[in-house]
């Protein structure tokens, strides 16, 4: 699980950063999928996130992982598009 909460930029208060507060799950890795995601929902929407997941993979491989990173990263950049829109009208 991971928390999101938006904050002034350090380096430039008219931005939005982010603090993730990260609560794992001993010997597993869901919070690799979830920490960018709450990141920069959080970030967009200048609102706390929260994100949960739950992956599991019988005997992942490197690739296994790496290929999950990035399918998250296809499918977050798709949800920050869609929120992008709703948060125009």
């Amino acid at each position: 699980m991971v928390i999101g909460l938006p904050r002034p930029s350090l380096a430039d208060p008219a931005q939005i950063s982010c603090n993730a507060i990260v609560v794992p799950l001993l010997g597993h890795k869901d919070d690799e999928a979830a920490k960018p995601v709450a990141e920069r929902v959080a970030r967009l929407c200048n609102q706390p996130v929260a994100v949960v997941a739950g992956i599991h993979i019988d005997r992942a491989t490197t690739a296994d992982i790496d290929l999950l990173k990035k399918n998250t990263g296809a499918a977050l950049d798709k949800l920050c598009g869609l929120l992008s829109d709703i948060i125009r009208q």
